[in-house]
């Protein structure tokens, strides 16, 4: 199937994205572990980094590339070395991270619209959908940093955890 270089370039640009994404969700996780908040990094490091390299994520996109006759490239990540202070700092940059990526989906549906690359275009609708949910499940993990004592987030986490399985 004939795919636009320019969409083909933006797949690629989106599969580095999401393997960034688990890098930079990974380190979040490690941040929460080493300060001691260990139920939230276990839900966190679980149901949020996990994500990005799977089927839901990086694995699914590499898997539509493929059947679009597109050879997915991985792209080197960069390095994510940010020392955090809190719990709200933390949460602050993954609701960034979250809305990063929303944007790179609705660039990508631009994108193939813009070229006529039909399936492409569906296929970022659906990712958009599913990405809107980590964006939601982000915003609530923010507020609740906010909110409560990192203690209380800690004890509590599943609670907050609403919008991803």
């Amino acid at each position: 199937m004939r795919v636009s270089e320019a969409t083909i370039n933006k797949l690629q640009l989106l599969l580095k994205k999401f393997f960034d994404a688990n890098a930079k969700s990974d380190n979040i996780a490690y941040w929460l572990g080493y300060n001691y908040y260990n139920n939230i990094e276990k839900i966190y490091h679980e149901k949020w980094a996990h994500a990005f390299p799977s089927d839901k994520f990086a694995d699914g996109l590499s898997n539509f590339m493929l059947k679009l006759d597109v050879r997915p490239v991985r792209i080197g990540l960069e390095d994510h070395v940010y020392d955090y202070k809190d719990l709200v700092e933390v949460f602050e940059d993954n609701k960034n991270l979250a809305e990063d990526l929303t944007n790179e989906i609705h660039d990508l549906i631009e994108i193939a619209e813009m070229n006529d690359d039909l399936e492409v275009k569906l296929y970022a609708e659906d990712l958009s959908l599913l990405v809107l949910d980590y964006f939601k499940q982000a915003e609530e993990w923010e507020h609740t940093a906010k909110t409560t004592t990192p203690a209380d987030m800690n004890i509590h986490i599943k609670e907050y955890t609403n919008f991803i399985d």
